[in-house]
């Protein structure tokens, strides 16, 4: 597949339906940034119902169908995501995922790699003192977990294959209720699953430890104003090419025949969930 030499922007809204394609794209996007030097791909996304994507260490949990359960009940559709961590919600319209995708011609540090998604985030956002550091009882706890006045607003993580990485970015605070997020959604998901909280395996979620946006400041607290944002400040630092450029692209017949290959990887990680249901 012939790719730009600018970055390419893909915007995506996952429904339901095909709510697995969110990480296939991941991986098709990052597959293909692993097999061309020329430019990467910024790839924003939402899903356009409540949904709860689970971590692989989510499967330990010793009463997952309980806790599964319990998703359904409070509304929210769920799905496994192909890489370790832990469960985030993504509820609309108040919380974006951005992917920052490119071939290394040498293969990054892991902390190099959390460092230049900070920076792209403190630069997008400068009136804000984002700072990454660990916030241990917001869900899905690490390293670089982004905060403003000790309040989390974001996480990080990170996919390699020979040759590329993906910086993954969980923008869980541009607005909305993030004490539901965490405290009726996945610390009532944890509780009900049986997790055990005394060895650190799973968060003892606080719900009053995460912020948004719009909290800190309503001028920032939409989708779109997050993605214009971000978008902005990496114009500043590489080409990037127009929107319909990346559209095109993950629409051609080779994209589309990867992204199924992709999918089905995806499916067949999933099945685990369908056999735990009741």
């Amino acid at each position: 597949m012939a790719v730009s030499s600018s970055t390419l922007v893909v915007d995506s809204v996952y429904s339901p339906a095909n709510q697995l394609l969110s990480f296939a794209d991941t991986n098709t996007l990052l597959n293909t940034a692993s097999q061309t030097t020329q430019g990467g791909f910024l790839h924003f996304w939402t899903t356009s119902a409540p949904t709860v994507i689970l971590g692989l260490n989510d499967k330990r949990l010793p009463n997952l169908t309980a806790g599964l359960t319990d998703l359904t009940a409070h509304g929210y559709q769920y799905f496994l995501r192909n890489s370790g961590g832990l469960a985030v919600v993504s509820d609309p319209p108040g919380v974006l995922n951005v992917s920052l995708i490119f071939h290394e011609e040498q293969a990054l540090s892991v902390d190099t790699g959390y460092e230049i998604m900070t920076q792209l985030i403190q630069n997008s956002f400068p009136e804000l003192t984002i700072k990454a550091f660990e916030i241990s009882d917001s869900y899905c706890p690490g390293t670089y977990d982004l905060s403003v006045n000790g309040q989390k607003i974001a996480g990080i993580a990170q996919r390699r294959t020979k040759n590329a990485i993906s910086l993954m970015l969980y923008l869980g605070g541009v607005n909305g209720d993030q004490l539901t997020r965490g405290g009726q959604t996945i610390r009532s998901f944890y509780d009900v699953a049986d997790a055990d909280y005394s060895d650190g395996q799973f968060p003892l979620v606080n719900p009053s430890v995460m912020t948004t946006l719009n909290d800190l400041n309503p001028a920032l607290g939409s989708i779109n104003v997050a993605k214009e944002r971000i978008l902005t400040e990496l114009k500043r630092q590489q080409p990037v090419a127009p929107l319909a450029q990346g559209q095109e692209f993950i629409n051609s017949p080779a994209y589309l025949a990867d992204q199924q290959k992709a999918l089905r990887q995806m499916q067949l990680r999933n099945q685990v969930l369908i056999k735990e249901e009741p």
